[in-house]
């Protein structure tokens, strides 16, 4: 929808609770983003954030990402090449892999501050899950 759109710096609101599948697909890859909308919804299905934000690389701070599961590849490569990124607050349980969040964070700062749910049980570094160099809280 707004994939490409160098001048956007303002989404707009993105209410949805539930989506469906492919929903929010590359949205608002290589845009001028400044700060990301709200993503308030707790279901997701296949795909539905996949490449997101894919090369919006002025967007400092992803979105707080609420949803405990995580559906097939609902957040593949959803921040990849978003370069100045260096905020994450994600809530979700489940394991990050290449089939769930495959490449979600390549490309982002090299430093920066990854929010976990305390619940979740994971530790996985690198593209698919919390980049290296970056602090967990």
């Amino acid at each position: 929808m707004f994939n490409g759109c160098k001048s956007l710096e303002k989404a707009p609101e993105l209410p949805a609770m539930s989506l469906a599948e492919a929903s929010y697909q590359r949205m608002f890859g290589n845009s001028g983003l400044l700060e990301a909308p709200e993503l308030p919804a707790m279901d997701l299905e296949v795909m539905c954030y996949q490449y997101m934000f894919e090369g919006s690389q002025r967007l400092e701070k992803a979105p707080i990402l609420p949803a405990l599961q995580l559906n097939y590849f609902c957040y593949e490569n959803m921040f990849h090449d978003c370069s100045s990124l260096n905020y994450v607050n994600a809530a979700f349980l489940t394991t990050p892999s290449s089939s769930y969040t495959r490449n979600w964070l390549d490309g982002v700062a090299s430093e920066g501050t990854f929010v976990k749910n305390p619940e979740a049980t994971w530790d996985v570094r690198g593209v698919h899950g919390i980049p290296e160099g970056w602090k967990v809280e």
